[in-house]
């Protein structure tokens, strides 16, 4: 959930075409800015919308994401042929990168553009490394197979990879790749660092 979601509006409801084909299920997504309840009146107007939305989803399952002002309202929301469940906080911070020695011409710090395919395979065990058996909202549903959730991540950096390798930075130590991040550059907009993982070797060491 990109920070222009958490501020903007409200989404329609999406189908993920890549977790509904990991998970073997027809999963659905969307997202409700802050911005987006302030057109309301009342806060039965916005809980009547939120209904109007969920009634004609079909999804097997859907991801819903909200600011942590509404989560009571829609605690006590009866969302027909629906079981709320709640799986996590998101946590956005910001910094001033030039506060730190990040300095991509030392070598150091890249991005996967400028590196070679078939040093994609140590880009692979980084991700797999940090997210093996990592707690998320794929491993609090029951409906979904738990040993598919590090994979939905992987899966999800590795077409990042693929498609946009410019938005995949390493960070690479004794030569080797230590760590990556995945951003979104917001077309010329504060970078957003979307996914981020060190190596297991490489953890722990500040």
């Amino acid at each position: 959930m990109a920070w222009y979601d958490v501020i903007g509006g409200v989404s329609h409801i999406e189908t993920s075409n890549i977790e509904s084909r990991k998970f073997g299920r027809n999963i659905g997504r969307f997202f409700v800015g802050e911005n987006w309840g302030k057109q309301f009146k009342s806060e039965g107007e916005l809980q009547q919308s939120l209904l109007e939305l969920f009634a004609s989803d079909t999804h097997d399952l859907t991801v819903m994401r909200v600011p942590s002002g509404l989560i009571d309202l829609i605690n006590r929301t009866n969302f027909k042929n629906r079981t709320l469940l709640f799986v996590g906080t998101l946590v956005y911070w910001e910094i001033r990168l030039n506060a730190y020695d990040l300095n991509f011409a030392s070598g150091n710090i890249e991005t996967a553009e400028h590196l070679e395919k078939d040093t994609y395979g140590e880009i692979y065990k980084v991700l797999d490394s940090s997210f093996s058996n990592y707690k998320n909202h794929y491993t609090a549903n029951p409906l979904l197979h738990t040993d598919s959730a590090t994979e939905s991540y992987r899966d999800w950096a590795f077409h990042v990879l693929e498609n946009t390798p410019e938005n995949v930075v390493v960070v690479k130590l004794d030569g080797k790749i230590a760590g990556l991040a995945v951003i979104n550059p917001n077309q010329g907009g504060p970078v957003e660092i979307m996914l981020a993982g060190i190596a297991e070797d490489f953890q722990r060491r500040g």
